[in-house]
């Protein structure tokens, strides 16, 4: 198996309920600490963290918070749901995971933080079976003249950063079974 270069990069990312973090601090007091990355949540107490289990993100969490209380399910949806049911009070998923969620519901950004800053770097690529060499070579190429020509990050940026190709109303899980 071969892989092509990366064209996406993903990370483990959070989505914590705004309480679970500490108040700003009072008066005239200006070292507030910042919460950018899953990691900021290190130093911060009662953090629990629903993750799909046995996926990267739950080996990431198992290895960078060992002292913390970490819920597993089936799949990220399930994890989404205990969030928002209060049995955990922070997501931990893939980052595009989290990008999606917050373009789907805009009102998620009320209640909740994302944490979306790179703290392991994840490598999204395509597999390929050895023997091909010139469609492994097309194929590089394809995305050399994507990147080169900025549609890769018009891409990512349409549908990662941007929420006008949402549809209006919500696709349920259903519909994919």
């Amino acid at each position: 198996m071969k892989f092509s270069r990366a064209y996406l990069v993903a990370t483990p990312a959070a989505l914590i309920r705004k309480s679970a973090l500490p108040p700003p601090p009072e008066g005239n007091i200006i070292t507030t600490q910042n919460f950018r990355s899953i990691l900021d949540l290190a130093d911060v107490n009662g953090v629990t963290f629903a993750v799909r289990s046995f996926s990267n993100r739950h080996e990431y969490l198992l290895k960078k918070f060992k002292n913390n209380r970490i819920f597993t399910y089936r799949d990220t949806l399930a994890a989404w749901e205990a969030v928002k049911n209060g049995t955990a009070n922070c997501l931990v998923a893939d980052s595009f995971y989290i990008k999606g969620l917050l373009l789907k519901d805009k009102s998620i950004s009320s209640n909740f933080r994302p944490l979306l800053e790179v703290v392991q770097r994840e490598d999204i690529s395509a597999a390929f079976p050895y023997g091909d060499i010139m469609f492994i070579r097309n194929f590089e190429f394809f995305l050399e003249e994507l990147e080169r020509s900025g549609v890769l990050r018009e891409l990512e940026d349409k549908y990662f950063n941007k929420s006008d190709w949402v549809p209006e109303t919500p696709i349920h899980r259903e519909a994919f079974r």
